[in-house]
C-alpha cells in the first residue's frame, strides 16, 4: 500500500531537514559555495540537485493526481527545497529545537 502523498511530502521534508540539522556544516559550505565548482564537479553536483529537486516534484505531481496539492510548477520545486535549506542559516541545535517538531524535545 502507497503512502498518501500528504504523508510522502511531510516524510520527504522531514528527512531534508534532519540532513540539514544534523550536517548543518556541510550544508552551509554546499550551499553557499557550490557556485565554484566548475567542470564535472559542478556537472555532477548539478545532475544530483536536479533529482532530488525531481523528488519533490514527483511527490507533488502525486498530490495534483489525487486532488490534495496544485500542479507543480518550476517555482515551486525550486522554492520549496530553498525555503528548507534557509534553515542551515539560522538553525541553532542549542536552542532546544528539534527539525522534527520545530519544538523543544
Amino acid at each position: 500500500m502507497r503512502r498518501h502523498p500528504v504523508g510522502t511530502f511531510r516524510e520527504l521534508a522531514r528527512e531534508h531537514l534532519d540532513v540539514i540539522t544534523t550536517r548543518q556544516a556541510e550544508v552551509t559550505v554546499v550551499l553557499r559555495e557550490m557556485h565554484a565548482l566548475s567542470g564535472e564537479r559542478a556537472k555532477a553536483l548539478n545532475q544530483l540537485r536536479a533529482e532530488y529537486e525531481g523528488l519533490f516534484t514527483a511527490v507533488i505531481r502525486e498530490g495534483a493526481d489525487a486532488g490534495v496539492f496544485t500542479e507543480p510548477d518550476i517555482l515551486v520545486t525550486h522554492a520549496i527545497p530553498g525555503m528548507y535549506n534557509s534553515v542551515s542559516m539560522w538553525f541553532n541545535p542549542n536552542d532546544g529545537l528539534t527539525a522534527r517538531t520545530g519544538r523543544p524535545p
